[in-house]
């Protein structure tokens, strides 16, 4: 079989899956609104029963509001309670009063279950769409590499070359670095500036480090609440310390963050450094180093 075919064929089934979820959705809100409407024509030909049929119909539209909003089991539970209820009811007259049961009184033995049958095939078809929703975008999520808002990769993207570098630096005996940058007033300037200005000046930043640095060193976006990117650096700590001059020198700049505000904006900048040494065992850890060493950074 061709493999481009495979997509093709994957493709099809989901629209086929899409096609036979859309039908069971309007089966579901066909039968239960041929329920309904059976109801009030019962009521109209209720004559001396009416009260016992408003009775049942207003059971039969609270039970259908619990299956609207979730609550499955329970309205399926209480239909039948209903039906079996209403069933021992009628045979109770008939047996002690002499009442007489009539069609309708075995028509409302269905029209419970059918209205309630109807609103679970509708709302389980639509819980089931967006479940599928929700799974595909936790896999997308889960390899989205790119931060959003600058561009840069983010955290998971950062922990995936890590590990990769560092195996690499010590198969190799390479240098490998790994730089954090954060703001040094990140909640004074989230009282200053606006959500959007806060986040054109994440952006500005972004561009700073990434004009920062070489071809072959990455930049990452670890968090944009807290103005916080890392830099994976394929040197020593002394080509480092070249590069967290180069930052330093760029965002002193007037113009650095023109356009943020009205007058010029200083934005001051924490930075740790620390070089990859063959005893630290994982990403993570080496992360965590790297945050230590921040603390220091006053």
């Amino acid at each position: 079989m061709s493999k481009s075919m495979v997509p093709i064929r994957q493709m099809d089934g989901n629209l086929s899956d899409r096609r036979k979820s859309s039908l069971i959705q309007d089966l579901g809100l066909l039968i239960f609104l041929s329920s309904v409407g059976g109801a009030a024509a019962t009521i109209a030909m209720a004559g001396d029963r009416q009260v016992i049929y408003l009775a049942m119909f207003a059971l039969t539209g609270a039970q259908s509001l619990l299956a609207a909003y979730r609550f499955r089991y329970l309205a399926a539970g209480l239909t039948g309670l209903q039906v079996l209820t209403f069933a021992a009811y009628t045979l109770f007259r008939a047996l002690t009063q002499g009442i007489r049961v009539v069609w309708l009184d075995y028509v409302w033995l269905l029209l419970p279950l059918a209205a309630d049958a109807g609103m679970q095939l509708f709302t389980g078809s639509i819980y089931r769409i967006e479940r599928a929703n929700e799974l595909l975008g936790e896999q997308m999520e889960s390899v989205v590499l790119l931060d959003s808002l600058t561009g840069l990769y983010n955290m998971r993207a950062l922990y995936i070359d890590l590990e990769r570098q560092m195996r690499f630096a010590a198969r190799n005996l390479l240098p490998l670095s790994l730089m954090v940058i954060r703001l040094r007033h990140a909640e004074e300037l989230h009282a200053i500036l606006s959500r959007r200005r806060f986040e054109r000046l994440a952006q500005m930043l972004g561009e700073i480090l990434s004009g920062s640095v070489r071809l072959e060193d990455r930049c990452y976006s670890i968090d944009n609440r807290t103005g916080e990117f890392a830099i994976l650096l394929t040197c020593d700590k002394a080509g480092a310390e070249l590069v967290r001059r180069r930052i330093e020198d760029a965002c002193a700049q007037k113009d650095a963050f023109a356009g943020i505000m009205d007058k010029a904006i200083r934005v001051d900048l924490r930075i740790a450094c620390v070089q990859y040494e063959e005893g630290i065992p994982n990403a993570i850890e080496f992360k965590r180093k790297v945050d230590g060493e921040l603390q220091y950074d006053v």
